[in-house]
């Protein structure tokens, strides 16, 4: 009997088990709060509203990387960036990337101070004197597969260029996307206006206005600060011996918007970072004012005449 209970023990233990290594270490630094929503309160004013997201792959992708670049002479520093940036140019054709797609941006170009001292009798003086220059140089890379990224990262390194500034992802003919979406909004529109004409409301006695809103989110806007979970030994701390903590690696992950406020979600199941478009579409039925009731008020006059001695009609005028 008591192996049957450890057992049964094991298995109530188990799905919190699962549920922790399917829901990754991201869960020990962000904490998801969950809001009970209530019906909101009985008004004359209906709100109809929808929000649409779409993912969208970019088709378009520039990286921008910054190379640095030190000499004892002006000439010196820009002959030493120059090589190493032609280097890169070279490959970059050899990949089958066009001359067009590389630009080359200046940033700076200072010259450099180190700091000599001049001894005294009884005192020391600190003096910036100039020992070189410092150019920085950007270079632009457009490209249109994301496989050959890695090829551009490894010609980059091998030419000691490391610091990847950012990638912008393009997407062609927004108009359209958004077409798309707003065809998907007014689908949701009009299936909430069928629910409240179920119930008995007549959209022919409101008035209505309505707002649109959009907005867009890309990749490099959309990662997260992560570092994993630190954890403290008890057993070393009861034992009184000394704890060293082991610094952890703080990284970025990829951190989309949610999907939990949209009624619908356009491309939904995604594998890379994406373009992602919101559309927010917002229309108000107030009732209409009722129509003035206009009476006709006839006002009552009163006629007074007189007989002449030739037996004719006429009017008297009273002031």
């Amino acid at each position: 009997m008591k192996v049957k209970h450890n057992f049964l023990f094991i298995l109530f233990l188990l799905p919190q088990f699962f549920f922790a290594q399917h829901a990754g270490n991201q869960n020990y630094v962000a904490i998801n709060s969950r809001l009970h929503q209530t019906a909101s309160r009985p008004s004359p004013i209906i709100l109809l509203k929808t929000d649409v997201l779409m993912n969208v792959k970019s088709k378009n992708y520039t990286a921008v990387f910054n190379v640095s670049q030190v000499g004892a002479t002006a000439e010196g520093a820009n002959n030493l960036m120059n090589n190493r940036i032609n280097a890169v140019k070279k490959g970059l054709l050899e990949l089958g990337l066009a001359e067009e797609s590389i630009h080359i941006d200046m940033i700076s170009f200072v010259p450099v101070y180190e700091i000599e001292i001049e001894k005294k009798l009884f005192s020391k003086t600190y003096n910036e004197v100039p020992k070189g220059f410092e150019i920085q140089k950007n270079i632009h890379i457009n490209f249109l597969k994301n496989e050959t990224f890695e090829n551009i990262l490894s010609l980059c390194a091998q030419n000691e260029i490391y610091n990847l500034v950012k990638v912008d992802y393009f997407v062609e003919d927004i108009e359209k996307v958004y077409a798309k979406m707003q065809e998907k909004a007014l689908e949701v529109i009009k299936s909430k206006k069928e629910f409240y004409q179920s119930i008995g409301i007549d959209f022919e006695k409101y008035d209505m206005v309505f707002a649109e809103s959009r907005n867009v989110s890309t990749p490099h806007e959309s990662y997260s600060n992560y570092q994993a979970f630190n954890s403290i030994s008890v057993e070393a701390v009861r034992q009184k011996k000394g704890l060293k903590e082991v610094k952890k690696q703080k990284s970025v992950y990829y951190n989309p918007i949610s999907y939990k406020k949209f009624d619908t979600v356009i491309n939904p199941v995604i594998n890379e970072p994406v373009v992602q478009f919101t559309l927010s579409l917002q229309m108000q039925f107030s009732p209409k004012p009722k129509e003035a009731v206009t009476k006709e008020v006839i006002k009552e006059t009163t006629k007074y005449y007189m007989i002449t001695p030739e037996g004719n009609f006429k009017q008297l005028k009273l002031e």
